[in-house]
């Protein structure tokens, strides 16, 4: 018995003297490598989240951007105002009517119907006409009457009528 007890506990230091000096430190090795690891991995976790952040605040940007290309549909006041605001520069006369347009199975978006009526010189009106085209709003002109005065033949005394469709923003915030 005293043999057997003795062999016993040789074999128990030798299976502790194994595992502190040979499986201990390859544990602790595993231990550093996955604590590197991870920390590579929070890192680049960090990195992506600073990614997603700085893409995010840019598309609010952009998505900005988009919004104020639509007029606001149930007060257009700002997109009145830069037309009224070309007609001075243009020294031309406008009058502003709204108007039903039909609408069509691929309009994809809301919009508002204007009648524009200007009066005044012709290469004036050309200018009114490329600078509503060059604006920041998306619009459609849907028709473009041009006529001199029938008694004068003047260009001077031109009148142009403007049928177009003023896509609006789809939920009436104001842009």
């Amino acid at each position: 018995i005293f043999l057997i007890s003795t062999a016993f506990g040789v074999i128990c230091v030798a299976i502790l003297v194994f595992i502190f000096y040979y499986l201990f430190p390859a544990i602790k090795n595993s231990s550093k490598e996955l604590a590197l690891a991870e920390l590579n991995l929070s890192l680049t976790n960090d990195d992506q989240s600073k990614q997603i952040k700085n893409t995010y605040e840019k598309m609010g940007l952009d998505y900005q951007k988009v919004a104020n290309l639509f007029a606001n549909p149930t007060t257009p006041l700002d997109l009145i105002g830069f037309w009224e605001k070309i007609t001075g520069e243009e020294s031309l006369i406008m009058k502003i009517s709204p108007i039903v347009v039909e609408e069509y199975k691929y309009d994809q978006w809301k919009f508002l119907g204007f009648e524009i009526t200007l009066s005044g010189n012709f290469i004036n009106i050309q200018k009114f006409i490329e600078k509503i085209e060059n604006s920041k709003y998306l619009f459609e002109i849907n028709n473009l009457t041009i006529k001199k005065n029938p008694v004068t033949q003047e260009l001077d005394e031109t009148t142009a009528i403007i049928l177009l469709k003023t896509y609006t923003s789809q939920n009436g915030e104001k842009n």
